[in-house]
């Protein structure tokens, strides 16, 4: 199990950020804290972080960490996007890529996700469907 430090560790060594220079720890703890509640919705269920809103434990299970970083991962780039249309930065970096960037990385999430839907109903104990018969009335009166 992981908890908010690993992760923000993990986050971190993505964007090559491992001494904190150009993101602060607080946005990437809002972008931690943004994609688990995305996860959370989109799962209909609720998930833990240690260290996060002053959890304790983590329910969050383990295959669920490579969605949620993509998903941190998404919220940064588009902070950065937004930072970079609403103020002067030297950022040499085109909008039209930064959203092409974010777009590409909630995709990913969303399939990451998906795999991990599908692995539950091959999984499941029960029929996830079935054939669904609708009684016919007597009559139409």
């Amino acid at each position: 199990m992981s908890d908010l430090s690993n992760l923000t560790s993990r986050l971190e060594q993505q964007f090559l950020d491992v001494y904190q220079l150009t993101l602060p720890a607080e946005l990437k703890t809002e972008a931690i804290r943004s994609s688990l509640e995305e996860i959370n919705s989109l799962t209909g269920q609720t998930f833990y972080l240690a260290g996060l809103d002053e959890q304790l434990t983590t329910t969050l299970p383990d295959e669920f960490q490579q969605p949620l970083l993509r998903g941190s991962a998404a919220v940064l780039v588009e902070t950065i996007l937004q930072h970079k249309l609403v103020s002067y930065t030297n950022l040499a970096v085109e909008p039209a890529d930064l959203q092409a960037w974010a777009r590409s990385l909630r995709q990913d999430r969303d399939q990451l996700l998906d795999r991990l839907r599908f692995r539950s109903l091959h999984q499941a104990e029960g029929i996830p469907w079935a054939t669904w018969v609708y009684p016919e009335p007597e009559s139409y009166d």
